[in-house]
């Protein structure tokens, strides 16, 4: 609090971080959140209509802790076993850092064998070529206590690359934390706040089906790219703040 007081300029990395840190500090807080540079991106430019032929994936990139998102990815490993079970032609990629996540690894393996679990991508093209092929994808928070009161005002620095994918997401996790709440404010995925395998079951055939619905989440998942985390945009207002903040320091203007 010692720092925040002696700040020129207070940051913060999303918007429900900026409120909460405005009120508990009462300094006025910026949010710049992650952004991607597209313009050398080799991304797809429209939503893709699945072929009824091929298999529906779905897929999560990112990482794997008890207390983040691996109990809600317990979930929706279920759910997707259980619609395999039931005959729907689905499958379920990961793609996590191997050498961190290999006790979860087998946790969700034992659960449902049929699950593909990949290394870590660390090619930017690799990446985009994963989520645009596609066909949803998944941005899981736990929701126990714990878990919400560490994640609460997080915001995952893949966001922006799902939102820019013309991939539709799914958002499985409590309404309280920053991650969820951004999905439901700006629409941009199908939400599951509470806890529910059938739940998250019924959005997933929703996912498969409702060709309208997808797009008009990737329309809107774009429109939020392109509002908070365009690198062009972001940049120059970044650059702004950290002049203005120079400008107004009195150390600079002594002389």
């Amino acid at each position: 609090s010692k720092l925040i007081k002696k700040a020129n300029t207070c940051l913060a990395i999303c918007e429900e971080m900026k409120i909460e840190y405005s009120k508990r500090y009462k300094r006025k807080f910026l949010a710049f959140q992650n952004c991607i540079d597209v313009e050398n991106l080799d991304i797809k430019s429209n939503f893709i209509t699945r072929n009824n032929n091929d298999k529906f994936i779905l897929t999560y990139t990112g990482s794997i802790l008890s207390f983040a998102q691996f109990y809600s990815l317990i979930d929706i490993t279920k759910a997707i076993k259980e619609l395999f079970n039931e005959g729907y032609d689905i499958g379920f990629e990961i793609y996590t850092p191997l050498s961190l996540s290999k006790f979860y690894i087998k946790k969700l393996l034992l659960i449902d064998s049929s699950i593909k679990i990949y290394d870590a991508i660390k090619d930017d093209k690799q990446f985009f070529h994963v989520l645009n092929n596609s066909n949803g994808l998944l941005l899981p928070v736990n929701f126990d206590n714990y878990t919400k009161i560490f994640i609460k005002y997080s915001m995952p620095t893949k966001v922006p690359s799902y939102l820019i994918s013309n991939t539709p997401i799914i958002a499985y996790g409590p309404i309280d934390v920053a991650q969820i709440k951004y999905a439901i404010k700006d629409e941009w995925a199908y939400v599951v706040h509470k806890r529910s395998i059938k739940a998250l079951k019924k959005i997933i055939l929703r996912l498969i089906n409702d060709i309208s619905h997808n797009k008009k989440l990737v329309k809107n998942a774009k429109k939020t790219f392109y509002k908070f985390h365009n690198a062009k945009d972001v940049r120059i207002d970044f650059q702004k703040v950290l002049c203005d903040s120079i400008k107004n320091n009195n150390a600079f203007n002594k002389s």
